[in-house]
This record gives C-alpha cells, structure tokens and sequence, in this order.
C-alpha cells in the first residue's frame, strides 16, 4: 500500500481486529490486481492472493483506473 502509485488491491475478506508491533489495525484477505515491484527486489505477479496487516492510522485512497 505504501508503494510508488499504490498497491492495487481488491478486498476479498476483511478478518479480524488486531495489534502488531503495537499498531491497532485489521487483518485483510487481498487480491493483488496489479504487478509491482517488492522492497527485497522481487517481481510479482498480478492475481496472487496475500494476507496483509492494515493499521488503523495508514491513509488508503480509493483510485479508479
């Protein structure tokens, strides 16, 4: 999500409430809509399916394309 233009996502599932690393947030069950690159330098593809820790204070903004 914090990535140049975006991590485009679809929200499949919406799990639970949690805290990690003291940061109150969701957990989220997402569709990669888009490929990009990853800080470790890995290339993915589009339509994977990944488990992600939303916080609570991170911005999202809603970008049609």
């Amino acid at each position: 999500l914090n990535h140049e233009g975006g991590m485009k996502v679809v929200v499949m599932e919406i799990l639970k409430d949690d805290t990690v690393d003291g940061e109150k947030g969701k957990w989220l069950y997402v569709l990669m809509i888009s490929p990009m690159w990853v800080e470790g330098g890995e290339w993915l593809e589009s339509y994977q399916k990944f488990l992600i820790f939303l916080p609570d204070e991170m911005p999202v903004f809603d970008f049609e394309y």
